[in-house]
């Protein structure tokens, strides 16, 4: 589920509205039976974009790379 949602997403999108809502699909309980991957793996890069330490695209390099990974 979440790997998907990385393969599609565009650098042009609002880092502020996708944050919000990848925080919202995070928390959701439905969510978690999808999540194969450690989800706090990706909780940690969320808090670094929102934090800018990172970039949108660097987010989602890492983002993807996860997702990958929890396959």
């Amino acid at each position: 589920m979440l790997d998907n949602l990385f393969t599609f997403v565009d650098p042009i999108v609002d880092p502020d509205i996708f944050i919000a809502q990848l925080e919202e699909i995070m928390e959701s309980p439905e969510t978690s039976k999808y999540i194969q991957g450690n989800p706090y793996e990706l909780h940690l890069l969320l808090q670094s974009l929102k934090k800018g330490s990172i970039s949108f695209e660097q987010f989602l390099t890492q983002a993807r790379a996860w997702a990958g990974h929890a396959q």
